[in-house]
């Protein structure tokens, strides 16, 4: 029993000692120059989340926050000897309404501050062999019967794009969640305009799910033109002749300052 009540003292007694040590080590970290530069001004640095937009059961994403790493960009700065505003560190904040956890929600679009237009080509069995792997940062739509026919020649296209499924069924999701999530390490994103049902199945397999309405079936040049914006959703009846006009767009979307998004990579808020 002696022997017990030794070892429990000696435990006792470590732990006191780390806490001891820590305290100490917290002391003189706060009484360090380069330190209390850090935290006199470290609110010129920190960023507040802002949470998504809803409207009933709609959703834009927000926008992530930031707070500085105080003992990282201690670290850093010591090293270097000197207190040096460009060496601060941070640690991201999620906002508290965010696209996560509302995915019960159709997103329609993104948040404007990120710059980013989202091009989605609808793909069936009419239009598919016009598509090359010249395409770069496009949302692929298709069914997932159609992926399943044509998996080998798909696959090709989807390494350098993002595939969505417009419609399926809840077991459907789950193969192909299974197979997309081992190829690009992502989920599958639903494509789904009015049908809450889905929107719920898709919710239930851990999928975001995006809205997307008003077709662009011609005119490709003037219309797609009207529609970027940043953070738009643009929604293409892929043909043929769209790969007379792609790289205009292209240089469109450019020209204005804005990017081309692919919804597993950049609808996110951290």
């Amino acid at each position: 029993m002696r022997v017990n009540f030794k070892y429990i003292g000696l435990f006792i007694l470590m732990i006191f000692s780390f806490y001891f040590t820590n305290k100490v080590y917290e002391l003189a970290l706060d009484t360090d120059i380069i330190m209390k530069e850090i935290k006199s001004n470290e609110d010129k640095f920190n960023k507040e989340p802002i949470n998504a937009k809803i409207d009933n059961d709609k959703i834009k994403p927000g926008s992530c926050g930031y707070k500085v790493d105080k003992k990282k960009s201690y670290k850093k700065m010591k090293k270097i000897g000197i207190y040096n505003e460009n060496y601060y560190l941070f640690k991201n904040i999620l906002p508290v309404e965010n696209i996560n956890n509302n995915k019960n929600k159709y997103i329609i679009g993104d948040n404007t501050e990120k710059n980013n237009v989202y091009l989605f080509l609808n793909i069936n069995e009419d239009n598919y062999m016009y598509l090359n792997e010249s395409y770069k940062n496009y949302n692929i739509v298709i069914t997932y019967n159609f992926y399943k026919e044509h998996k080998e020649v798909l696959d090709k296209i989807i390494k350098n794009n993002t595939i969505l499924i417009r419609e399926t069924n809840h077991q459907n999701l789950k193969e192909i969640n299974k197979y997309y999530t081992k190829y690009k390490e992502s989920n599958i994103t639903c494509v789904n305009s009015n049908n809450k049902t889905f929107l719920n199945l898709c919710s239930l397999n851990n999928s975001l799910t995006i809205s997307l309405n008003n077709e662009i079936n011609n005119n490709y040049l003037l219309n797609i033109k009207k529609e970027i914006i940043s953070g738009s959703f643009i929604n293409i009846n892929f043909t043929k002749s769209f790969n007379n006009i792609k790289d205009i767009i292209d240089n469109q979307i450019e020209n204005k300052g804005l990017h081309k998004g692919l919804i597993d990579k950049d609808i996110r808020e951290c």
